[in-house]
């Protein structure tokens, strides 16, 4: 039996609740727990695959490319028949950007919902959170443009017109930058290899 989901830094206790804390999307459950550290509510990223019907398989792994921001996922712990498991939970940013990682159009009603009642839950958030509000990366590149009925479109739309970005998310041009360092990393490691063969100091 599934019992409530708790942040990870939370010590457990013998009491846990057997009824999870969760909201409904179009009538399916989704788990929800809040961190100390700001209130926003994150959502059990299982939960939100089994709502919409992505395979948790390929949303695991999209959570865990580069291409997510760190402050979309946490970590929080779950009790179950078979002890405590780590689960991961996504914030509102996350599951905008699990979205726009898997499937954008069919998306939007779920991007949308979360982000509706994140700011129900959590309406007093700072609006620099990024965890809340999409917000530029330290590279200052803007968040992917949101679909139309996603919910995000106005605020991207400010985000673009008050913030001096370098331009918008291009996953292709990124994965380009980040072969060309790792061929240049792996080039030094080649020469320093080198190097030591030939007996001198790196």
């Amino acid at each position: 039996m599934r019992v409530r989901i708790i942040p990870k830094e939370t010590e457990m206790t013998d009491q846990i609740e057997t009824i999870p804390t969760s909201l409904l999307f179009e009538g399916k459950p989704i788990a929800i727990v809040t961190f100390e550290d700001g209130g926003v509510p994150y959502f059990a990223l299982d939960d939100l695959c089994d709502a919409i019907g992505w395979s948790k398989e390929v949303a695991a792994a999209k959570v865990q490319s580069y291409l997510f921001p760190a402050h979309g996922k946490r970590i929080a712990q779950e009790a179950t028949e078979d002890g405590i498991v780590n689960v991961t939970v996504l914030s509102p940013v996350g599951v905008f950007y699990l979205a726009d990682l898997i499937d954008a159009p069919k998306g939007q009603r779920l991007t949308a919902w979360a982000k509706r009642e994140a700011r129900k839950l959590c309406p007093n958030a700072s609006e620099s959170d990024p965890a809340m509000f999409l917000t530029l990366s330290p590279g200052r590149r803007r968040p992917p443009r949101p679909m139309r009925y996603s919910g995000w479109l106005a605020e991207w739309l400010v985000l673009k017109a008050t913030t001096n970005a370098l331009g918008a998310h291009n996953p292709g041009r990124e994965l380009q930058e980040l072969a060309l360092e790792r061929a240049w990393e792996a080039r030094a490691e080649q020469l320093k290899a080198a190097r030591e063969a030939k007996g001198e100091v790196a």
